[in-house]
């Protein structure tokens, strides 16, 4: 039995129908493989909208700060508002959350 023979348990007198059977299982894994990396997850994501979700944690459960920062005051987890390199713009309103921008 030769070794590639052996490695996928297959007899000789069936060399045919076992290649055909290996070979659905290396595409297979072959295929599996590779599709996380082909950018497929941004099909279940595009064109969702978010608007018409409830809140699952109350605004009012958050503090902001003016360093920039945003504190969950139940578990006093930390959170940067805007994203790495971007900058805070309260619009001279520091007390006022919903006319900031990064």
């Amino acid at each position: 039995m030769s070794r590639m023979n052996h490695l996928f348990n297959i007899e000789s007198s069936q060399p045919a129908q076992s290649w055909r059977t290996a070979s659905k299982y290396l595409a297979g894994i072959l295929f599996a493989t590779i599709l996380p990396f082909t950018g497929a997850e941004a099909v279940c994501t595009a064109g969702y909208s978010v608007a018409n979700l409830p809140e699952s944690t109350p605004s009012n459960d958050f503090v902001s700060n003016t360093d920039g920062t945003v504190i969950h005051s139940n578990t006093s987890l930390m959170w940067d508002r805007c994203a790495l390199g971007m900058v805070l713009n309260d619009n001279n309103t520091p007390g006022d959350y919903t006319d900031d921008t990064c």
